[in-house]
């Protein structure tokens, strides 16, 4: 029934002591609910302008508070064991690890190789809340090429540590150091047991290379954050006993581009590519110096020589060894992402003067070179030159900067060399002294050391 002096387009179907309930026109039926049944919808909805209320014990008994609720993630203050006082932390409705909220990208930092890439051991990394892996029981050391990587939008802690989770944790120590930006960053290793470089490329390791950085994009979508890649590792020498010995430095070139190509069809720039000159394999040395001289990609760098990380008999890291690469591995890797570049001493050039008393070697690099005095892997007073051929007696007697060129060493000789096919080895098959200026207070006891060469003595 419609009263006197009511609006007739907007009739009145229900109507309470207090006003009307339900009133129609044109377009349907408007209910108008209590201030009590609002409240209640409110507290269900979460709409309130206040976040729901979230009782901290779903984390257990932790110090923990202000938890909320964000897209398929649970946000929350906590003072967690391990970590050095109160910060934020996060943990995905779906399951998986409490990890730390960060500001920026989720970081990805990746690597493949053969079996000694992906050792494994059981120590700890300093940072496990930023520093961490799938959430598939696999671990940051991969699958090793015996099962394919499933697509897993979830993170866990690291159940070991690895030379990937090692870097990683290097390169979050020294940002703590220095007071600067904590990253997240997501780790994983793969390797099989491929028996040449071109087989790697195409095999296992690879496949589940790329199904990883994958799910690096699907953990940052559900965070709402974009995913970068850190770096990728490629340490792969000592395993190939079956590519040609011409055709290693076209190999490692056709690897690096495959690893371009696809991370560019996946939206990603060309990432910082690392590896190591291994100078224990004398055959490997002429293809690895052509690599470091001339890189197969702009952000391709050579993060050290192998005589600068302790290894066993097998030629695998010791925890000494893996800490101090992971040290130098993370700075490169720094260095590189704030557009400073990273290059180890490069020989070049051996060349004679005109009584053929001394010769002088230059470096490309980029810094002054110079030999380091407490010689810290037994070089020995030659600093890890060896002279080759008919050398008429003369050896080496000295080893000095040169005065004219910060990048140049000048070895004294104890007799004049005689003319024919002389050639000049550093570091080939052992250790050698030679490094540049370069040192770092975040990365404390990192230096780039000169990597192995065998140059003709010109002059």
């Amino acid at each position: 029934m419609t009263r006197k002096g009511e609006d007739t387009t907007r009739p009145v179907i229900l109507r309470a002591r207090n006003g009307d309930v339900i009133r129609a026109d044109e377009t349907g039926l408007t209910l108008r609910l209590s201030d009590e049944v609002v409240a209640d919808l409110r507290r269900r909805l979460g709409a309130t302008g206040a976040p729901a209320y979230i009782d901290a014990a779903c984390l257990g008994d932790v110090d923990a508070w202000d938890l909320r609720d964000i897209g398929d993630w649970m946000l929350f203050q906590a003072r967690l064991p391990g970590t050095d006082g109160p910060r934020g932390y996060r943990r995905a409705h779906a399951g998986g690890a409490v990890i730390a909220e960060t500001g920026g990208p989720v970081w990805g930092l990746f690597s493949i190789g053969g079996s000694r890439r992906a050792l494994g051991n059981g120590g700890a990394v300093r940072f496990p809340y930023h520093v961490v892996t799938a959430d598939d029981d696999i671990g940051a050391s991969g699958h090793a090429g015996l099962s394919p990587a499933a697509p897993i939008a979830t993170v866990d802690h690291l159940p070991e540590a690895t030379l990937d989770s090692a870097i990683a944790n290097a390169y979050v120590t020294a940002r703590h150091r220095a007071m600067r930006a904590l990253p997240l960053i997501y780790t994983r290793g793969e390797s099989d047991d491929a028996a040449r470089l071109s087989d790697l490329a195409t095999g296992p390791a690879y496949d589940n290379l790329m199904a990883a950085i994958g799910n690096l994009s699907a953990v940052a979508d559900t965070m709402g954050k974009p995913a970068r890649i850190l770096a990728i590792g490629i340490d792969y020498l000592r395993e190939d006993v079956l590519t040609p010995l011409g055709a290693f430095e076209s190999a490692m070139r056709d690897l690096v581009a495959r690893i371009d190509n696809a991370l560019w069809t996946r939206g990603f720039s060309a990432p910082v590519i690392t590896t190591m000159f291994d100078g224990s394999v004398p055959d490997r040395i002429a293809a690895q110096w052509a690599l470091a001289l001339r890189p197969p990609s702009p952000s391709y760098i050579v993060t050290g020589p192998s005589y600068a990380f302790d290894t066993d008999r097998h030629h695998r890291l010791t925890p000494a060894g893996l800490a101090t690469r992971a040290c130098v591995e993370a700075a490169a890797i720094d260095a590189m992402h704030a557009g400073d570049g990273w290059q180890c001493p490069i020989p070049v050039l051996a060349e004679t003067d005109k009584r053929r008393t001394r010769i002088t070697v230059r470096f490309a690099g980029l810094s002054p070179v110079c030999v380091d005095a407490d010689d810290p892997f037994g070089a020995g007073a030659d600093a890890g030159f060896d002279l080759m051929g008919d050398t008429g007696g003369a050896a080496i007697t000295g080893i000095a900067r040169d005065p004219n060129d910060p990048c140049a060493l000048i070895i004294t000789l104890s007799d004049a060399l005689p003319r024919g096919d002389i050639t000049l080895r550093y570091a080939y098959g052992r250790a050698g002294a030679v490094r540049d200026d370069w040192a770092s207070d975040a990365y404390v006891g990192a230096r780039r050391w000169a990597l192995p060469a065998e140059l003709g003595v010109y002059g």
